[in-house]
């Protein structure tokens, strides 16, 4: 553990040396191959990293040093209307402390831009992900006799119009994903069940805007969500099936070089089959916004209060309250600093359990050449629990690099 202040000392000392470097590329972007109408623009990373607690435990922690391997490519059409792009992606990690926690995750997913007419349009995405959930996740009880950890598959369909009429804006939406866990292995013997845990989420919805001056636009946007599992009960005999809206009212602001955010208030109401979840209802909240105070400082802003699936023992859903912001400094022409400061209260309603995380991070984005990109960063996440032994503290630092063919 001692490593830990070391080794962000050592992040610490290179942001000097990476503010002094210099590329004649500049900030220019390589964009690939062209053929035909499309670009291919692939690109390979590295990584190499140390945990200080890669378990989440609140006691007798486990350290671990994390290479990791990221190639990536994109296909991008090139055409004046219309868009298509396909992403595929993958990353491969080696734990050198515990081999069991190496993982390989894949991605593809096709999306594509329909322009009907000059103010409307149609995108609509098809994807396709196999990830793995880190040791801690509050959805699996026997985290820490697993010999592995949980695999899943994630396949997503998202589809959104938008049409514009005068000052009248349009945009019907509709997401769905349907995920199905792996079961593990327990080092005591036997196997956890994950199918409790497999389901399909489909959200639907529309919004409305007006544009009430040049920047200014206010909307309003309901949306339904339904979710199914695909046990009847889970293992305890539970049915966890639900449904609910959420209606949110706000304003966008869009003012060019300054300003462009989006904030919503509304209220959301969710209904479980089972009598014995407790529903859910109350204030629902969306905001983000990027403010470039200068022309080489911006923030971020992101917030929300919403209601994530949870399969914690008695609680129905997992209420969660964030915000989180971020600061990007442009140093020179080739190095961004960036800042991070992150707030999460989770109230696993039906329980007494609740939960405050707080997060920070510091990093550094270095374009050594055209097409280099050295990233060395740090970061820090605090969990409070009112559940016994379930706080940790966790330290990350590392360097990740990155090639742009």
């Amino acid at each position: 553990m001692r490593s830990v202040p070391l080794l962000a000392g050592l992040a610490m000392v290179l942001l000097p040396v990476l503010a002094a470097a210099q590329s004649v590329q500049g900030h220019e972007e390589r964009r690939g191959f062209r053929l035909g109408g499309f670009r291919i623009q692939p690109s390979i990373g590295v990584g190499f990293e140390y945990d200080s607690n890669i378990f989440l435990e609140n006691i007798d922690q486990s350290e671990s040093f994390i290479f990791t391997v990221k190639p990536e490519v994109n296909i991008v059409s090139d055409w004046r209307r219309h868009g298509l792009r396909l992403s595929l992606g993958a990353e491969y990690g080696l734990f050198t402390n515990d081999r069991d926690d190496s993982f390989l995750d894949y991605n593809a997913e096709l999306a594509g831009v329909l322009d009907i007419l000059r103010t409307v349009r149609v995108k609509g995405a098809l994807g396709y992900g196999r990830g793995h959930e880190a040791r801690g996740t509050d959805d699996v009880a026997a985290t820490l006799l697993a010999v592995e950890p949980t695999t899943f598959d994630t396949v997503s369909v998202d589809l959104q119009g938008e049409a514009v009429f005068g000052r009248f804006g349009v945009s019907p939406f509709f997401t769905m994903q349907i995920r199905d866990f792996d079961d593990v292995s327990l080092q005591t013997g036997g196997t956890f069940n994950n199918d409790d845990r497999d389901r399909r989420e489909i959200k639907t919805g529309i919004e409305l805007s007006y544009e009430v001056r040049r920047g200014f636009s206010a909307f309003i946007r309901p949306s339904y969500l339904d979710v199914d599992y695909d046990d009847a009960v889970d293992d305890s005999g539970v049915n966890r099936d639900g449904d609910g809206f959420r209606i949110l009212a706000g304003m966008k602001v869009d003012l060019t070089r300054l300003v462009e955010a989006s904030m919503g208030l509304g209220y959301t109401s969710y209904d479980y089959d089972s009598a014995a979840l407790q529903d859910f209802s109350g204030l629902a909240m969306d905001m983000r916004g990027v403010w470039s105070l200068t022309p080489r400082l911006q923030l971020t802003l992101n917030g929300s209060r919403a209601v994530t699936e949870t399969t914690v023992a008695g609680a129905s859903g997992a209420v969660q309250l964030s915000g989180e912001v971020v600061a990007e400094y442009d140093l020179l022409r080739t190095v961004v600093v960036r800042t991070s400061v992150g707030y999460v209260d989770v109230d696993f309603a039906g329980t007494p359990r609740d939960d405050v995380l707080l997060s920070s991070g510091l990093g550094v984005d270095w374009q050594l050449t055209r097409d280099i990109t050295l990233a060395p960063f740090y970061r820090f996440k605090l969990r409070n629990s009112t559940a016994p032994g379930l706080g940790y503290r966790d330290h990350r630092v590392g360097l990740n690099a990155t090639y742009r063919f």
